[in-house]
């Protein structure tokens, strides 16, 4: 079972802005606001044309209860919404895929033993939680792509929050319905317009367990590749934990 998946088996177990609230988000749905703050966002990440596909390798450090691993990572998201991660450690070794297929995500995560395990819908809908800008902040208009709709402007403490809803296409990939069970928030540095955080809802791919798992991805160390802002380190919280911290150590851009 891959770091990730294993953390969410473990844990089921077990604008407006408002200058003197912090703990209380302003929102507002007007629809220019929001695609204002989302061409912000895009123009901070990508100074160059729109890049295909990201690649990212590193190191990692993971923590599964009493099990802490280190070791090599590899980290790809394309533009049409796939992505790949690869974590080889000092104990095992996992992986975690998404394709899409007419707007439509499918996911995938090899457990240490090489076994292929399906992820379940409501854990695909997020976008690469890597490097989820290159699929969230574009306005693309190719409907054979997953699609996240801008829903609502916050600001607050954390920095300007712009949340997303997964629009589901219909069979002829025209987006027809919107799947609110899983928004995908990304607060974004007030100055900067960069990713701070990423924040969304995972849920154990054992159908047998019900529980919603908050995780919250921070991003750090920016730099410029090829015309794309990069974060050299990224660490993903599960409820509350740090369970895997990224160092990346070279990135490609194409």
């Amino acid at each position: 079972m891959p770091p990730i998946s294993r953390f969410l088996r473990n844990v089921a177990f077990a604008l407006v802005l408002c200058p003197a609230l912090t703990a209380i988000w302003c929102q507002t749905t007007a629809t220019p606001q929001l695609r204002t703050v989302q061409s912000q966002a895009w123009a901070a990440l990508v100074s160059a044309a729109q890049p295909t596909t990201v690649a990212l390798d590193g190191t990692f450090t993971s923590t599964a209860g009493s099990l802490t691993q280190n070791g090599d990572a590899h980290l790809t998201v394309g533009s049409n919404g796939t992505f790949l991660i690869n974590l080889s450690g000092n104990v095992s070794t996992t992986s975690e895929s998404r394709t899409v297929s007419d707007g439509v995500p499918a996911c995938t995560w090899t457990d240490s033993e090489g076994v292929v395990h399906n992820s379940t819908f409501l854990n695909c809908m997020p976008p690469a939680w890597f490097f989820p800008g290159l699929t969230l902040l574009p306005n693309s208009s190719d409907a054979s792509n997953p699609a996240w709709s801008p829903s609502s402007y916050a600001v607050d403490s954390l920095g300007d929050h712009l949340q997303f809803q997964f629009v589901l296409p219909n069979l002829n990939g025209t987006p027809e319905d919107s799947q609110l069970l899983s928004p995908f928030d990304l607060v974004l540095d007030p100055n900067t317009h960069l990713p701070l955080y990423a924040k969304f809802t995972a849920h154990p791919d054992n159908p047998g367990i019900h529980a919603d798992i908050p995780v919250q991805i921070a991003y750090s160390d920016y730099r410029n590749i090829s015309g794309v802002m990069v974060p050299f380190h990224i660490q993903r919280y599960l409820n509350g934990s740090l369970v895997l911290d990224l160092t990346i150590t070279s990135a490609s851009v194409q």
